[in-house]
């Protein structure tokens, strides 16, 4: 492969490998969600991510903390907050209510989103082949959520209606937290390896310290947060904290400084897009380890997916 090509494209390499390690984090987290709920994973995977940053910054910078200055602890932890924290967790509470296949079919207007927000916040445009890439690209991505139907699926008109607001939530959340985060990174050294690090520090950090407030409001309110103890056996335990340390490693810490240096180097539509391919890359191990039966529906829509990120790296 001509590595100039790889040069010239690190953005576009480090959002579809963001999506990759989405992948694995999804099945990881999904497998600790069922031994001990969604919302005691959200949380026990942003305590340990910023437990694996701040240590990395101490070993690199011989201090755990980045060194910030106000304005740049309050943008980039704003976005830790509003996308981490609060994003995260209307997410994981609407794949309780409407399920994962309509909460991501929501989703996919998250690069909509974003594309809308940085135009209006930092003026960025994006090229006539880059918007056909995104439309083609989503429209792939939605193809293949859309056809991976989940067998005894019902819900109450209410309750659809508000996972529907829980999704979208999530949705503009997840938009509005990478927009702010590129505005937070627009000064500093965030195209490379080591300003990615304190960049997503400073983000997690004040993420977890929110996500511990919202938990403890949301328990003392009587709120159903859907955290259990997992049933009996130290084995599921062990492997429940075995899938949220592979987790934690693939999403909060590994893939979100990919899509930190993805924006970096991107507009933020088109990184978002790329990022969005999680549901397609995700079907063979669907296949694999969920059981289930690929459709001429999800083969078309991952082939339409590929064409639009194809034409989103050369536009």
């Amino acid at each position: 492969m001509d590595i100039s090509f790889l040069d010239s494209h690190l953005g576009e390499v480090a959002a579809v490998s963001t999506a990759a390690l989405w992948v694995v984090s999804s099945l990881s987290f999904t497998a600790a969600g069922r031994e001990v709920g969604s919302s005691a994973v959200n949380l026990l995977r942003s305590v340990l991510a910023v437990v694996v940053l701040c240590t990395a910054l101490w070993l690199r910078d011989g201090s755990p903390l980045p060194e910030f200055d106000a304005r740049h602890w309050l943008v980039l932890g704003g976005s830790g907050i509003v996308g981490l924290a609060i994003g995260d967790q209307l997410l994981f509470a609407s794949f309780v209510t409407i399920g994962p296949r309509v909460s991501m079919l929501i989703m996919t207007l998250a690069p909509v989103f974003a594309l809308g927000m940085a135009a209006i916040a930092m003026g960025e445009r994006v090229a006539l082949l880059q918007l056909a890439g995104i439309a083609v690209t989503l429209s792939g991505v939605a193809i293949v959520v859309a056809a991976r139907s989940e067998h005894g699926e019902s819900h109450d008109r209410r309750e659809f209606g508000f996972g529907l607001l829980l999704a979208l939530g999530a949705t503009v959340c997840q938009a509005g937290g990478m927009v702010m985060a590129k505005y937070g990174m627009n000064d500093t050294d965030a195209a490379h390896a080591p300003g990615v690090l304190a960049t997503q520090s400073a983000r997690m950090i004040p993420a977890a310290a929110a996500l511990i407030v919202i938990l403890g409001l949301g328990r003392l309110a009587g709120w159903r947060l859907g955290t259990r103890v997992a049933a009996g056996h130290r084995q599921k335990r062990g492997r429940a904290a075995m899938c949220i340390v592979l987790g934690t490693a693939a999403g909060p810490v590994g893939g979100v400084m990919c899509a930190l240096f993805a924006i970096s180097h991107l507009e933020v539509g088109v990184a978002t897009t790329l990022m969005a391919l999680t549901p397609v890359l995700i079907l063979p191990f669907a296949v694999l380890v969920e059981g289930e039966r690929l459709t001429a529906r999800s083969i078309a829509g991952a082939a339409v997916a590929v064409a639009g990120s194809a034409i989103l790296a050369l536009a």
